[in-house]
């Protein structure tokens, strides 16, 4: 059975667990992605783990992506009604933007990653 190298497990990004997977194809695939890149270098920072891979992977995902998981993009009004958009259209796009989160976390890069 495979080893599933997984971007959500900090072990990962140790330079120990890049030695002993040194031959896998699999590891060397992920370590050549913009995910891992970015969180061995915020994790050679001292950075906090869970910080820093909620941050990359966002950072990974165009603007308008990163916008449908923020309910900061839509404005309620005093009675609770959503004035912006129909809250199954806000429902939709949060479900969007998590989908491409974890594409994130699957791929290390985004879909339309150059």
């Amino acid at each position: 059975m495979a080893i599933k190298h997984d971007f959500a497990n900090p072990e990962m990004y140790t330079d120990e667990y890049a030695e002993e997977h040194s031959s896998d194809r699999d590891f060397i695939e992920r370590a050549d992605t913009p995910l891992y890149s970015r969180m061995r270098k915020a994790l050679e920072e001292g950075k906090d783990f869970e910080k820093s891979l909620e941050y990359n992977v966002d950072a990974l995902l165009p603007a308008i992506v990163r916008s449908m998981g923020s309910i900061h993009n839509v404005v309620i009004d005093e009675d609770g009604e959503n004035l912006t958009m129909p809250w199954d259209v806000l429902d939709e796009q949060q479900k969007f933007y998590e989908d491409m989160v974890d594409v994130v976390l699957t791929m290390g890069r985004p879909l339309w990653h150059e």
